[in-house]
């Protein structure tokens, strides 16, 4: 039964970190038509949408990796409200 737990976890905090990796992509496109709105990066040269979708695949990147490790503290420590709470902490923070 821990087992199944810790596995749904794992997957729920996959599935939320690549829904909001999904959304980024979506802003970052966004971004890309907005071409007031990141006039001044664009003026220095820098591509706006390189910029957001970076952000954005650092930040599901982390949120992913944080679920895991949230998952893995709690199956160690089998408390698995800690890995939930541990999870989303690390996703929001990070």
């Amino acid at each position: 039964m821990k087992l199944i737990r810790s596995v749904f976890l794992i997957i729920a905090g996959i599935s939320s970190s690549l829904l909001i990796l999904f959304l980024g992509f979506i802003f970052a496109g966004i971004l890309r038509e907005n071409s007031r709105m990141f006039a001044l990066f664009h003026m220095i040269g820098v591509n706006r949408y390189y910029i957001w979708s970076t952000i954005y695949i650092e930040l599901g990147g982390l949120a992913i990796v944080g679920s895991i490790l949230g998952t893995a503290i709690s199956i160690i420590g089998s408390n698995h409200m800690t890995a939930f709470v541990t999870a989303r902490i690390a996703s929001i923070g990070l």
